[in-house]
């Protein structure tokens, strides 16, 4: 892990939960890149006990579960509010 994300991504935080979006430019993903990008944010805004979530480069909403900026695995669905709106919470 280099903590240097070669993806394109920007991420906005509303309180406990920061949204990743992917923003698909040509270089590489934010899903095959999750533990460099959760690196740099992790260094930008302390994650621990927050909630993480991302749109994929095709929009797909997932969670990425994580503890303090490690990377520990993705599931379904988002987390529930985002930006004014209702998301799928689908439970795992």
């Amino acid at each position: 892990m280099g903590f240097f994300s070669n993806a394109d991504y920007t991420f906005e935080v509303d309180d406990d939960l920061v949204t990743i979006h992917d923003q698909n430019l040509g270089n590489i993903s934010v899903t095959n890149d999750i533990e460099d990008v959760l690196a740099q944010i992790h260094r930008e805004i302390d994650l621990t006990g927050k909630k993480v979530q991302y749109y994929d480069s095709c929009g797909q909403l997932d969670r990425v579960l994580q503890e303090s900026g490690k990377f520990k695995g993705f599931a379904p669905g988002g987390w529930g509010i985002h930006c004014g709106y209702e998301t799928e919470n689908r439970q795992t």
